[in-house]
């Protein structure tokens, strides 16, 4: 557990509820859910800078629920299911039939102008006033919130609010009485809520986890809740036949295993067609599901258009939009732009320190010497003898010309760097350079 937002995904039935409910047990151990099916839960991070380790268990049979800690102090948490406590709240109201009488003597505590902007941007609503009279709870030791609410001339409350609108606003009145430096746990946080709001519930986590130090790990169904997220903050949940986690995946990736489409959001200039073939290349060997969300182009005039497409339209941007573009340069430009003083370096490199194809001549030649055919086959190469008379016949050819004359044996310039690519993966400084470039692409769709 980590600060920042962590997200763990899966399938109906893959046991997101039953790993958050046996987290709860953190907040208070009488009144943690703790699951049948559920035997241990282990749980390790670092709060307010202090690692902590602890372990939460229940022996078969038995109700008693035992936490055992092995590093620093357990950690403050706070378990939240907003969908359904909301609810559980409204129905409290609902029956009875002098809930209002229940407001008298209570002066409310509006919401100030920071939360009353969040909830304002997260349901897409201009809000006058959200008014919270907090009275007693169902169980006499509980507060739970009645919502007035004011907005685009309307006046309502919570018998009437909308069930994603009354979830948020209580998911908000929540997280506003949580104190810095706590693990919040959130049960489905995006239920009832249109994808719109759920895109900016995720921002104004985001927010509160970078100003008030907040760690959140939400459970969810929905790829809007962590589509941009980094990879190291995304797991998924499979319960069958055994249950397993699988992480950190990329969120590309993540949503892509739950069925979702993936959208390319992020556009790739390279300096020519050798570079895009071997830019998609990688990332085909490296992570195929990225290549789902990124469209590649080349440049007609080579790095020349590429340095001004950078100076004019990307250094400098900060407003968030639905297609990032990153230039991507030939490796034998990391010397020449070495020392260079710019505000923020944005550049990305192929593998390597000279231009695509001579690395692809230097790297592949090698690497076909001591390969047999059987091993050739395996990377891709359909008839190995033609392919070594090939690399043989254009060894004397400077590496522009080599790269055209052996990919005369492929058909495509991306069916070459394919096989290419996987040959040359096999190096270890192509590899680290390979996969620099795939983290790189990652952190420019986030």
């Amino acid at each position: 557990m980590a600060p920042g937002v962590g997200v763990v995904t899966g399938g109906n039935g893959a046991g997101k509820t039953t790993l958050l409910r046996g987290l709860q047990t953190l907040e208070d151990v009488h009144k943690a859910v703790w699951p049948e099916r559920l035997e241990q839960v282990e749980a390790k991070g670092c709060t307010s800078g202090v690692a902590w380790a602890v372990t939460l268990q229940r022996a078969a049979g038995e109700g008693q629920i035992s936490v055992s800690v092995s590093e620093g102090d357990a950690p403050r948490l706070v378990f939240i299911d907003p969908a359904e406590e909301s609810q559980r709240i409204r129905r409290h109201f609902q029956d009875d039939a002098n809930a209002r009488d229940l407001l008298e003597g209570t002066d409310p505590a509006p919401f100030d102008e920071v939360w009353l902007d969040h909830a304002s941007r997260i349901l897409r609503r201009d809000y006058d006033q959200i008014e919270v009279f907090e009275v007693e709870g169902p169980d006499e030791d509980t507060v739970v919130p009645w919502f007035q609410i004011g907005a685009m001339g309307a006046n309502y409350d919570i018998l009437s609010a909308g069930r994603g609108e009354l979830s948020a606003m209580y998911l908000l009145w929540r997280l506003a009485r949580v104190e810095d430096d706590t693990i919040v746990i959130i049960d489905e946080p995006e239920a009832w809520l249109a994808s719109f709001s759920q895109a900016r519930l995720k921002e104004t986590l985001a927010f509160l986890s970078s100003e008030q130090g907040l760690h959140f790990v939400l459970t969810t169904h929905s790829p809007d809740l962590y589509l941009g997220l980094p990879a190291s903050r995304v797991t998924v949940l499979e319960s069958l036949p055994s249950p397993v986690a699988y992480g950190p995946m990329s969120s590309p990736k993540a949503a892509h295993s739950l069925g979702a489409p993936i959208r390319p959001t992020l556009a790739l200039l390279t300096e020519d067609a050798v570079a895009a073939a071997l830019t998609e290349a990688i990332l085909r060997y490296n992570d195929p599901i990225l290549l789902e969300g990124v469209e590649i182009f080349h440049a007609r005039n080579g790095e020349s258009a590429l340095t001004q497409v950078q100076r004019e339209f990307i250094d400098g941007q900060t407003r968030r939009r639905r297609l990032n573009m990153q230039v991507v340069l030939d490796g034998d430009q990391r010397q020449l732009n070495r020392g260079n003083r710019v505000k923020s370096d944005k550049r990305t490199y192929l593998p390597g320190n000279v231009a695509p194809d001579a690395i692809l001549k230097s790297v592949a030649t090698a690497a076909v010497s001591g390969l047999t055919d059987a091993q050739l086959r395996r990377f891709g190469v359909a008839d190995p003898v033609q392919f070594r008379l090939a690399v043989s016949a254009a060894a004397g050819s400077d590496h522009h010309d080599w790269f055209i004359e052996v990919a005369r044996g492929f058909g495509s310039y991306s069916a070459t760097c394919d096989v290419l690519v996987r040959l040359c993966s096999a190096d270890a400084e192509f590899a680290a350079d390979a996969e620099a470039l795939v983290k790189a692409i990652l952190n420019g769709m986030a």
